[in-house]
């Protein structure tokens, strides 16, 4: 059974207080931080290997949302 003295204000602690407010909106940032970090490792990642691809004479194949295709390679175009 609980049994202690200092007793707050509902007010106080409920998400109206500036305090609840405050650590939402850190949680909220840190969780858009996350995303963009993932979305930034994941782009780096495709990149790199678009770059090792190429230099390897490799082709890599470029796909867009509407279904297009472009085949990249390190050969120049006569």
């Amino acid at each position: 059974m609980a049994d202690h003295i200092n007793i707050q204000h509902p007010e106080k602690r409920g998400v109206e207080s500036q305090y609840y407010r405050d650590r939402l909106e850190i949680e909220k940032l840190r969780l858009e931080l996350k995303q963009l970090r993932m979305w930034h490792d994941q782009l780096e990642r495709d990149l790199d290997s678009i770059f090792t691809r190429t230099a390897a004479g490799k082709e890599t194949e470029l796909h867009y949302p509407d279904g297009t295709v472009y085949v990249i390679t390190g050969v120049e175009r006569p």
